[in-house]
């Protein structure tokens, strides 16, 4: 039987760490961010994004939703 999983897009550049914490710690088993062009917000590099979370987090999954290659 596949195992259904529960997880966060993280889309605040300046609180992508204290995100990525609180949802590892209400249990979300993964988080996940991406690049695109927005034109109403801020956006970062979603490589570093995803490191800065994992720097932060001890057992929550990360992907990347989006990859923009030049």
């Amino acid at each position: 039987m596949n195992e259904v999983k529960f997880g966060i897009g993280l889309r605040r550049p300046e609180a992508v760490v204290a995100d990525a914490q609180k949802a590892e710690s209400l249990g979300y088993q993964f988080a996940t961010t991406g690049e695109h062009v927005f034109f109403h917000g801020s956006t970062t590099n979603g490589l570093i994004t995803l490191a800065a979370a994992a720097g932060a987090t001890a057992t929550i999954e990360l992907m990347s939703s989006i990859t923009l290659v030049p």
